[in-house]
């Protein structure tokens, strides 16, 4: 609950500066689904039936590739996931921590390869992502953009696109078409 109002609930994303957007009223839940609703409470199972595997780190994606005693494991795991016996959640954080580690070392330097297999997962209705279009928009972004040169930018590209809201940034080849609020001199 949101407590810089004076206890009045303003919906379930604690605002940063202590007000609102003044494009939503109080009451209004966040466009951008957070994780952590009025309660304060952390995220429940999608589906009781379904083995919880709590927040997938990004190993769990990465050790499949390599001949390490933990490729079976992950590998299983991930099939899981695949056929709706398991379901986990991803943090963003861990999504750009793998756009960078798969990039690297094992799909070495094709960004489609590893947008495709990112997507593979982040699309299935067991893996669990907060705003999942944006998040699969900004892959597609960052795959298919060559002016687009990190995730970080690809997703605050998609959530522009998604929330109408601008961005404010120096950097206006990343952002083309998108309203910026940075005060250039002309």
């Amino acid at each position: 609950m949101n407590t810089s109002t004076g206890g009045a609930s303003t919906g379930p994303c604690p605002p940063i500066s202590g007000r609102r957007s003044p494009r939503m009223s109080p009451g209004t839940p966040c466009r951008l689904r957070c994780w952590i609703g009025p309660s304060g409470r952390r995220p429940r199972p999608v589906n009781a039936e379904r083995r919880q595997l709590g927040w997938l780190d990004a190993n769990l994606f990465i050790h499949p590739f390599f001949r390490d005693p933990l490729a079976e494991t992950c590998k299983a795991l991930l099939a899981d996931l695949q056929q709706g016996r398991a379901e986990g959640f991803l943090d963003l954080i861990t999504i750009h921590e793998l756009t960078y580690a798969l990039y690297r070392h094992v799909f070495r330097q094709d960004r489609k390869a590893v947008a495709d297999y990112l997507s593979t997962f982040i699309g299935l209705e067991t893996v669990q992502v907060e705003n999942k279009p944006a998040v699969l928009k900004a892959l597609y972004y960052w795959a298919a953009d060559p002016t687009c040169d990190s995730f970080g930018d690809a997703r605050l590209r998609a959530l522009a696109e998604a929330t109408g809201l601008p961005v404010c940034t120096a950097n206006r080849k990343h952002f083309r078409g998108i309203p910026n609020t940075f005060p250039f001199r002309a």
